[in-house]
């Protein structure tokens, strides 16, 4: 009998699987996810003149979909910077004057939904936003 509990596995440690991100206590607390800081220059050769773009932005979301975006912006961060500075230069005065800067946060989530679709992003907001004409 005691041969057949040490064969099957008895008193060796069971690896549990780590629980699911959903399942933690905190897992819907919403948090907030640094996107970082972005300079980007817009030119405009009608009126030769450069538009200079300066924000720091950050999404809000649920913890347990943080955990999933955190890695992906990560190891993806050149893709997302530059996809962010490509829709940026898309621009004109009129989309920067608008007093929600809705859309720049339609260009961040577009950037986002990219690397992860169902990211659940909450809120879009700034640490900073300027931009001056040159």
């Amino acid at each position: 009998m005691l041969l057949i509990g040490v064969t099957s596995g008895c008193g060796t440690p069971h690896v549990q699987a780590e629980k699911d991100a959903k399942d933690m206590p905190d897992a819907l607390v919403p948090v907030e996810v640094d996107l970082g800081k972005f300079d980007c220059t817009i030119p405009n050769p009608k009126t030769n003149s450069t538009i200079l773009v300066d924000f720091h932005a950050f999404i809000k979301l649920p913890r347990y979909k943080s955990y999933e975006l955190e890695p992906i912006l990560k190891s993806h961060e050149n893709r997302f910077r530059h996809d962010i500075v490509m829709r940026i230069r898309k621009f004109n005065r009129t989309a920067l004057n608008e007093p929600d800067l809705t859309q720049l946060r339609e260009a961040l989530k577009a950037s986002i939904d990219e690397l992860l679709p169902e990211n659940k992003i909450e809120m879009i907001g700034f640490y900073s936003f300027q931009f001056v004409e040159e």
